[in-house]
């Protein structure tokens, strides 16, 4: 296996971590990948264990000198795929991403991989939520589902909000986090169906625009708190910052919280923020859409396990308005339930 003969040759820097309850141990091959691709995960970091449930190895041609195995698709070579796909095999799930990374879950053996040619050719959403297909499939396989959603919380209990891209829900979300709450996510969680279901912490990573930032620096930013990207910053897709929250607000981080209520978020040109009933059907049509597109290999039994986490909490629709704090102030009183 090549990612095995890397590890071989570059040397293994291992780290172990738990999501959503499970050890997943990380083996980079060598150094070349690991400070591009382990920052976001950081703070998952936990005690070793024997018997991880997945073991994921992490590798990269250029540094290593191995080269990749031939391309699961007919006719279609690593270097010069256009487009993303994903295929399953009897217990082996491969996705292939237009922007040269590939990715390899071997369901019965517990073992996943995941290859790009060089630590310079990883995008940079994979920098911010690395091994995001991976981890997806793997969850999927344990009960669990990866939303296209961001959650934020108390010790009681979380609000998850689901919407596409532009509507707000990252910026409620760190808005809600210099105010004291607890952050499980703005872009990606995991969520286990149940009455009530669990969200779980994946990524400690944000991502803001600069028309964001500077709204929060203006308008949102409570006494003494901080956002900082760093000596380093990273630039997302142009327009956006990457923020390790990990390495600076890691206690508000929390691992996993039940969730009370889904919210399907949307910009107001108001400046107060409003919150409405919204029925599951009208949740499960926010929620699935932008979700499944994401997620490789979805299908039926993605859409019910969706189904059933859309059905079982309330839903509200939830009208942002310019203001920060009163964004925070509404998402608080849905927390203690007024």
């Amino acid at each position: 296996m090549s990612a095995r003969q890397s590890l071989d040759r570059a040397g293994s820097r291992e780290h172990r971590i738990t999501l959503a309850g499970r050890t997943v141990c990380l083996r980079f091959a060598g150094e070349a990948l690991e400070p591009v691709l382990w920052p976001a995960l950081a703070h998952h970091v936990s005690a070793p264990e024997a018997g991880p449930a997945l073991e994921l190895l992490v590798w990269d041609s250029d540094s290593t000198g191995i080269e990749p195995p031939p391309a699961p698709w007919e006719g279609m070579g690593f270097a010069d795929w256009s487009r993303t796909q994903a295929r399953r095999m009897h217990d082996v799930e491969m996705h292939l991403c237009g922007h040269g990374t590939f990715s390899l879950l071997m369901r019965q053996s517990a073992t996943a991989s995941y290859w790009v040619r060089s630590a310079a050719d990883v995008p940079p959403w994979d920098r911010a939520a690395p091994f995001r297909s991976l981890l997806g499939m793997w969850a999927e396989q344990h009960g669990a589902m990866l939303v296209h959603g961001a959650a934020i919380g108390n010790g009681d209990g979380a609000l998850l909000l689901t919407a596409p891209g532009g509507s707000g829900k990252s910026t409620a979300a760190v808005a809600s986090l210099l105010h004291g709450l607890c952050f499980l996510g703005e872009d990606y969680v995991l969520v286990e169906p149940g009455e009530p279901p669990c969200v779980h912490n994946l990524y400690g990573t944000a991502k803001l625009d600069d028309a964001a930032m500077a709204r929060l620096f203006v308008d949102g930013m409570p006494p003494g708190a901080t956002l900082d990207p760093g000596p380093d910053p990273v630039a997302y897709d142009h327009h956006k910052t990457i923020l390790l929250l990990g390495e600076t607000h890691r206690a508000q981080l929390a691992r996993s919280l039940d969730v009370r209520a889904i919210l399907v978020p949307f910009l107001s040109p108001s400046r107060e923020t409003s919150v409405t009933p919204l029925g599951a059907a009208a949740v499960l049509r926010a929620l699935a859409p932008t979700t499944l597109l994401q997620l490789p290999g979805s299908g039926p039994h993605s859409l019910a396990m969706l189904a059933a986490i859309a059905a079982s909490v309330p839903g509200h629709a939830l009208a942002l308005g310019r203001d920060p704090g009163a964004v925070v102030s509404a998402l608080q009183r849905l927390l203690e339930g007024s």
